[in-house]
């Protein structure tokens, strides 16, 4: 990671990586420790690096291709120039669905399509992609990228040829290619040995020239993304003053202390308070009466949750109860949770009961920590809480964070505009949520026992009001 964030700077890397299936996941107490794997933490390392993992051989040579040729663009608007629209449309396709975004179909300006309508014929296609039909010459291919080129519309061209009745294809070749130094062309010439002196024309100037399209929009999209990369190496740290890594130590001195390597949730929650995450109030009751006494401390509604250095995920031993308006609730309710615990876990040890207070919010989000043996932190984010090992919308990366990098965690959760007041719902504090992100960063850098930590849920509330982690749990080498 350290080589390839230094040479990344200077040149785009690509890596294939073999070995990245496995046969399966150590036993683990938290989502994140159940779900993060090697591969996880290569694609954070990567992350890190700048660099930018592709999937076959041929991925690896094509990116490498494109990178080192005239047609690497400086921009991700490209423009799709064919002689077939069925092609043509394929391929934007391909650029919309298998890139992420990373590059995309540039939206041609109201006079570049009008000036192309003017010199195409009237069945011809001036918007994107450009169809020039399939009885085209070479002129009409050239009348195209003269326009477009002295426009500056778009960063690369994507040549989509196929070898019809009517299709000079080596003429077609050679007059795309005076354009090559005015604008990144990638050829595609689909036909096998019908398009092959096509390809031969453009692979003898240096340009990438393929047989399929989905092989120019990887390779095209892959570069792009390493170029993205090497613009974000300026990254932007935060150390916070108002922590106590003191108190975290206090914390798992006494743990071990009582032989134990797991955190019970209060005690997981506070060292979350010890780096200025919010949790709700809550006080540990040992009996009815003390649950009662804490309600009214805290104020009701409340949530009521077994307390156990057993147990670890509580909701699916049926371990809390939400929702409890009065005293008389609680009450009842403390004894059904005891008894529910006690038959289902008998040799469970029960400390008591958390009473809590009943937190609200736009959203709930997991934020989870686990220590790889060789890269150290790899932090997640998602969205779903208790759902997130069946949705897997989660994002990985290394700590520290940066605030560029909590920003592209956010980018890469499908469900994120959730809390960007998606239909009419209330906007989530977002900007708190990427505080808490950077201050868990910091917590699990400076305290290196930690070896998993989690938050879940942790909830967003309405824009100003902050999140609040309800529940934590953590795992601690004891030395």
């Amino acid at each position: 990671v350290e080589a390839a964030s230094k040479l990344a700077v200077h040149k785009p890397i690509f890596i294939l990586r073999g070995g990245v299936s496995e046969a399966g996941v150590r036993a683990a107490s938290s989502h994140t420790g159940s779900i993060a794997g090697s591969r996880e933490a290569w694609m954070a390392g990567l992350a890190r690096a700048g660099a930018v993992e592709v999937e076959s051989i041929s991925e690896l040579f094509n990116a490498a291709w494109v990178a080192s040729s005239s047609a690497a663009p400086s921009g991700n608007k490209v423009l799709i120039l064919t002689n077939a629209g069925g092609a043509g449309i394929i391929t934007s396709d391909l650029i919309e669905y298998r890139t992420g975004g990373v590059i995309k179909v540039a939206d041609l300006p109201q006079n570049v399509v009008r000036e192309l309508s003017q010199n195409l014929p009237p069945e011809a296609s001036s918007s994107n992609p450009v169809d020039v039909l399939g009885d085209a010459g070479a002129e009409r291919f050239e009348k195209v990228l003269n326009i477009v080129s002295s426009h500056g519309a778009v960063d690369a061209v994507i040549l989509v040829i196929t070898p019809q009745s009517m299709t000079d294809i080596p003429a077609i070749a050679r007059t795309c290619l005076h354009f090559a130094e005015k604008i990144p062309i990638l050829g595609v010439f689909i036909g096998g040995e019908k398009a092959e002196e096509g390809r031969k024309l453009f692979t003898e100037k240096g340009l990438p020239a393929f047989s399929f399209p989905e092989d120019a929009v990887k390779a095209l999209a892959s570069y792009y993304k390493a170029l993205r990369e090497r613009s974000l190496r300026s990254l932007t740290y935060r150390t916070f003053r108002d922590v106590s890594p003191v108190r975290v130590q206090e914390i798992l001195r006494q743990a071990a202390q009582d032989g134990r390597r797991h955190l019970m949730e209060p005690e997981a929650l506070d060292i979350l308070r010890a780096y200025g995450i919010k949790t709700p109030r809550k006080i540990l009751a040992v009996s009815a009466d003390e649950a009662v006494k804490a309600a009214k401390s805290i104020g009701y509604p409340v949530v009521i949750k077994i307390a156990s250095p057993d147990i670890i995920h509580k909701t699916e031993i049926g371990g809390v109860i939400v929702g409890i308006e009065d005293s008389l609730s609680l009450q009842q309710a403390y004894s059904s949770l005891i008894l529910r615990v006690r038959k289902k876990l008998p040799e469970a040890r029960i400390v008591g009961v958390v009473v809590e207070e009943m937190i609200h919010g736009i959203a709930e989000v997991i934020v989870g920590m686990k220590r790889d043996p060789d890269f150290g932190p790899l932090i997640m984010f998602g969205l779903g809480g208790i759902y997130v090992e069946i949705l897997k919308d989660i994002s990985y990366r290394l700590a520290p964070l940066s605030e560029e990098s909590v920003d592209k965690m956010f980018s890469e959760v499908r469900s994120i505009p959730m809390l960007k007041g998606f239909r009419g719902r209330k906007r989530g504090d977002i900007q708190a949520l990427r505080e808490t992100l950077l201050r868990f960063s910091q917590l699990v850098v400076e305290n290196e026992e930690l070896l998993e930590v989690e938050m879940n849920p942790l909830v967003v509330r309405e824009e100003g009001m902050g999140v609040v982690a309800l529940d934590a749990r953590g795992i601690f080498s004891g030395r």
